[in-house]
């Protein structure tokens, strides 16, 4: 707040029903602050006369659209001290793609076990995105193996473009081959997490 006419507003949104957390510190004087609708309409509101944080502590029952209202009382404003201004709230849980690739040998070679695993921590879900796997069919095989190492899928022939999902935070691709004929193997391009 540069002016004593000044009124604040941030916009965030709620991605599902939960906890919201707003705090307002670094007081350079008298602030209020309240919490409001996509609406307009007044939620809750911390108005404690000065005191240094100004809370709100709000039960969202539903995902939308929230505004945060700060206003300095009876004109109160600072051109030096700024205000900082939190919120915490449940965003929702979304897929996250990240750049990662993961190649066995082309050709893989005989007899091996081979794997690559991607990881991410706190995830509920973790992906892989095969661009093209191509295995001898019926002898070598592609398991999908979860963190406790249980197959969760398994392939083998030629397939392209496909994603593969398993739950946790932890994912492996195991090329398993046996003595004889080889073929491409696979290309790993994307990996992705759900959190």
């Amino acid at each position: 707040m540069f002016s004593n006419t000044d009124v604040d507003y941030y916009k965030f949104n709620v991605g599902t029903a939960g906890a919201v957390n707003i705090s307002l510190t670094n007081l350079p004087g008298d602030y209020d602050l309240s919490l409001h609708d996509a609406s307009g309409a007044e939620l809750a509101k911390s108005i404690k006369g000065g005191t240094n944080p100004e809370a709100i502590a709000y039960n969202a029952t539903s995902a939308g659209v929230y505004y945060v209202k700060v206003i300095g009382y009876s004109g109160a404003f600072s051109k030096t001290q700024a205000y900082k201004l939190t919120a915490n709230f449940p965003a929702g849980a979304s897929w996250h793609e990240e750049d990662k690739r993961f190649d066995t040998p082309h050709p893989y070679r005989n007899s091996v076990s081979e794997s690559h695993t991607y990881t991410k921590a706190g995830a509920q879900k973790v992906a892989l995105h095969f661009s093209k796997l191509e295995t001898e069919a019926n002898y070598d095989f592609v398991h999908i193996k979860d963190k406790a190492g249980a197959t969760k899928a398994t392939f083998t022939g030629t397939k392209n473009d496909f994603w593969v999902e398993v739950d946790g935070d932890t994912i492996t691709a195991n090329l398993v081959s046996d003595w004889i004929i080889t073929k491409y193997g696979y290309t790993i391009d994307k990996v992705k997490y759900y959190q």
